[in-house]
């Protein structure tokens, strides 16, 4: 029960479901908003984001051997982890709200 209550608190901590406030923007204004700000996607393949994460140095030291020595990226491995925690997460609790 302490899991969904926790998954309440998530959702609510990232809006979802709150309504959405369109803010009127004119080109000149996007374009500047654009410019100040690099995007996340700049340089990723459709649908990549990138982000950065702090690790622990021999947690880092070890996937990237394993990365290695299986012939796959850090990001492959970390993708991999991602996906398993998201899968037994919904399994467990159900599927995460789309936001």
């Amino acid at each position: 029960m302490a899991n969904k209550n926790k998954a309440n608190a998530l959702v609510s901590n990232l809006g979802i479901g709150k309504q959405k406030v369109q803010i009127e923007s004119t080109p000149e204004a996007s374009e500047t908003a654009k410019e100040s700000r690099p995007s996340v996607e700049a340089g990723c393949k459709a649908g990549d984001t990138r982000t950065t994460i702090i690790l622990n140095k021999e947690l880092i030291k070890k996937v990237k051997f394993i990365a290695l020595a299986e012939g796959k990226t850090i990001k492959d491995k970390a993708t991999e982890a991602f996906t398993t925690m998201v899968e037994k997460w919904e399994k467990e609790n159900g599927p995460i709200p789309q936001y």
